[in-house]
């Protein structure tokens, strides 16, 4: 069984003009910010099935540091 703590942990290195380029599945913050920015639609989808499957959840934030 595959150890999913890894796929929680930042990238702390992002570079611009090529962030479509480094997100994989390994990275999830930064496939959840990309969701929030080009599809936000979807984004607010999957804050509304988070909030259903983990009721404790009161919300998703996720912020590009620029």
């Amino acid at each position: 069984m595959e150890d999913a703590k890894r796929f929680y942990q930042p990238d702390p290195i992002i570079r611009k003009g090529l962030e479509d380029v480094m997100i994989n599945a390994e990275n999830l913050p930064r496939v959840i910010y990309q969701l929030k920015e080009k599809y936000p639609d979807k984004f607010e989808l999957l804050k509304d099935v988070y909030s259903q499957l983990f009721p404790d959840i009161e919300d998703i934030v996720v912020n590009s540091l620029s």
